[in-house]
């Protein structure tokens, strides 16, 4: 769920950080630890770039979490090859797909100064 735009002030400094944030997404190990640093290091400094790296934490956790569904899916044998491959379900590619739009959607947003709550649907659940 997106939220409307929240009004945060940022200067291009912060944008340019917050935008290499989601980029590094398609890297999980370099961003686990690069979205620690931004949020407890210049998040301090910066509510752009704590918002952002809180946002980016998010989907690095979804995406992290979809890539253990699809390693403990049971593969399937291929008696003509030889080889074990993963079977297509449908649902995995959405889900992948809807994180990989949710990414460069995110990654556009900081680099354009622009901050939308991917974290509204948790907001919504406290109530």
């Amino acid at each position: 769920m997106i939220v409307p735009e929240m009004k945060i002030k940022s200067d291009s400094k912060e944008k340019i950080i917050s935008g290499f944030l989601y980029i590094t997404l398609f890297i999980p190990p370099i961003s686990f630890f690069l979205i620690l640093f931004v949020y407890f290091f210049f998040g301090k400094k910066s509510k752009y770039m704590k918002f952002h790296a809180g946002e980016a934490g998010l989907l690095w956790i979804l995406r992290v979490a979809l890539g253990f569904i699809v390693l403990f899916m049971e593969p399937i044998y291929s008696s003509s090859t030889g080889l074990f491959y993963l079977s297509g379900n449908p649902i995995i590619w959405i889900l992948s797909a809807v994180l990989n739009v949710l990414t460069i959607i995110m990654i556009i947003a900081a680099f354009a100064g622009r901050s939308f709550k991917l974290s509204g649907i948790f907001d919504f659940l406290k109530k």
